[in-house]
């Protein structure tokens, strides 16, 4: 395989060979356990991940936090609407 990339003398060919070779096609790695033990298993592997991510996150107990109005008290928005125009204005903003 590596003869015929070297024969074609295509750089196309010579970098799709190379990145195949360097990117990782089994997913998530092995993991150890607590002992120190590799777990090879992907549902293991998803089992000890989702572990570790419930013992670094915080749980939702639904309570918004409080949040001071940052505008004067006499300003209001009880209904927005864009036009046409409006939306032309901001999209040619975002892509520039």
């Amino acid at each position: 395989m590596e003869k015929s990339v070297i024969d074609k003398a295509n750089m196309g060919t010579f970098y799709r060979f190379v990145n195949g070779k360097l990117s990782c096609k089994s997913g998530v790695g092995p993991l150890k356990n607590d002992c120190g033990k590799l777990i090879l298993d992907d549902t293991e592997k998803a089992e000890r991940l989702n572990n570790y991510f419930i013992s670094v996150f915080t749980a939702d107990d639904g309570n918004l936090p409080d949040f001071g109005r940052r505008v004067d008290e006499s300003v209001f928005i009880n209904h927005v609407e864009f036009t046409t125009l409006d939306l032309i204005k901001v999209i040619t903003h975002v892509k520039s």
